[in-house]
């Protein structure tokens, strides 16, 4: 049986693409971020289970469906057990397994930043979908608040602080969809 549990997601995520998106714009570059959940992690179970591979196919099936020509956009492949082939490869994005926020903030191994500085500009996403916090939860971090150094909500005010004031070559983002 499919899931359905991403379609709210899905659904809200595209309303709000075709709200601000016209025809005469080129082709939407959308940047997945986050962990396992962004990457499609279920889909290892063999055999696959029919909806658990991510939100990813959901997002790009309903910017099809809306005729929205979308891109899935960043620095790593799509996972390499999901079929692409109804995608505009390369199925890109920026996650890993087990991903907690901190590992995304600059002074971290795989800051956002310095990917995003890696890039070339014309690849850089209008939109980014930030799907993270999960590991931090499921590793009992206190949820705290923006002010108070080591919680998840300080660690994801950095975060979006970081991803909000990006800009490089007159290139900033359209939006950031924090899920």
């Amino acid at each position: 049986m499919k899931s359905d549990k991403h379609l709210p997601f899905t659904f809200i995520f595209s309303v709000s693409l075709l709200l601000t998106y016209t025809s005469g714009w080129a082709q939407v570059k959308i940047m997945p971020v986050g962990n396992s959940i962004t990457w499609g992690k279920l889909l290892r179970e063999d055999p696959a289970v029919s909806g658990t591979h991510g939100y990813r196919d959901h997002l790009f099936n309903n910017l099809i469906n809306a005729n929205i020509s979308a891109r899935f956009v960043g620095p790593q492949p799509g996972n390499p057990m999901y079929d692409a082939v109804n995608y505009d490869p390369p199925y890109e994005g920026y996650y890993k397994d087990g991903r907690r926020i901190g590992q995304l903030l600059p002074d971290s191994s795989a800051s956002i930043r310095v990917m995003l500085d890696n890039m070339p500009l014309d690849s850089l996403p209008d939109y980014i979908i930030l799907h993270i916090g999960t590991n931090d939860m499921a590793q009992s971090t206190e949820i705290g608040d923006h002010e108070t150094p080591g919680t998840v909500m300080y660690r994801l005010y950095r975060l979006m602080d970081v991803l909000l004031n990006y800009s490089r070559g007159g290139h900033t983002f359209k939006k950031i969809y924090l899920c």
